[in-house]
């Protein structure tokens, strides 16, 4: 399985899907989203069973991660150049996409509360899959 995005719908509406390289049925690791209807508005679906929205103020970059997963081959390094949270589902030292069911997660929490997530990707790598912080992992 290959770690690029299928575009889906046209290209104008920014949309890629990325399979998990674990799954033998094609299953879905993430959908990414960026409209240019929707000045700055990225959405991240079919992850870890939740939708995630986001919103990018710098023009030039949000114009780029529409370039991005407008091709057929969108890559999810190229996306994680931005910020991590743009390809949550992409495991960095196997350079592939692993859906929910294949990283293990694990919340933390601080004293404040749920602070991220860690994900365990079959092959053991950890990193962080989920979180509030602005951080750039």
């Amino acid at each position: 399985m290959t770690r690029f995005g299928t575009l889906i719908g046209t290209a104008d509406k920014g949309a890629a899907l990325f399979h998990c390289a674990a799954c033998a049925d094609d299953s879905v690791a993430g959908i990414f989203l960026a409209s240019p209807t929707l000045p700055g508005a990225v959405i991240i679906t079919g992850f870890l069973g939740d939708t995630f929205n986001w919103t990018v103020r710098d023009r030039d970059a949000f114009d780029a991660l529409c370039l991005i997963v407008a091709q057929d081959d969108a890559d999810p390094i190229l996306l994680r150049r931005y910020h991590w949270l743009f390809a949550p589902f992409f495991c960095v030292p196997c350079e592939v996409n692993y859906c929910t069911r294949h990283w293990s997660p694990e919340p933390i929490h601080d004293a404040g509360g749920y602070d991220h997530t860690l994900g365990t990707c079959p092959r053991g790598h950890r990193q962080k899959v989920h979180g509030w912080s602005d951080d750039r992992e």
